[in-house]
């Protein structure tokens, strides 16, 4: 009696651990995404507020990426926007931030890797954006 609720209790830890072990890195990600994207734009609206230039803007944002640990294949993904869109002047920065969680167990599987790139929006004013 005792022993089967031991094992109950193990093949729950088990199941737990394995699904931590799984899908933690996507939830690891997820979060440090909507943190970038948070950093990305307040430095991309911070230059461009800088600089007023935004291919200057655009470079930064790009080098700031790669002191963040994207790859290549990642910054080629990501979109930064200034807004409005066709306006002189810029009012607002967005931002899509690309990370894809290659150490999860997904990718393993080809129907579910579509699901290891986790992407992340952030729009800031210019005005408001500050050095990060």
């Amino acid at each position: 009696m005792i022993l089967r609720h031991v094992l109950k209790i193990g093949a729950i830890v088990v199941v737990l651990i394995f699904i931590l072990w799984a899908f933690g890195p996507l939830i690891y990600y997820r979060i440090a995404t909507i943190n970038d994207a948070e950093d990305l734009a307040d430095s991309v609206g911070f230059n461009y507020k800088l600089y007023r230039n935004p291919q200057e803007a655009l470079k930064e944002g790009a080098d700031k990426l790669k002191l963040m640990g994207y790859s290549d294949e990642e910054i080629s993904q990501c979109v930064i926007e200034f807004l409005p869109i066709g306006a002189r002047e810029k009012t607002s920065v967005r931002v899509t931030v690309v990370k894809i969680a290659s150490n999860s167990i997904i990718n393993y599987f080809g129907a579910l890797k579509k699901y290891a790139k986790i992407s992340t929006t952030k729009e800031v004013s210019i005005a408001a954006a500050k050095q990060s």
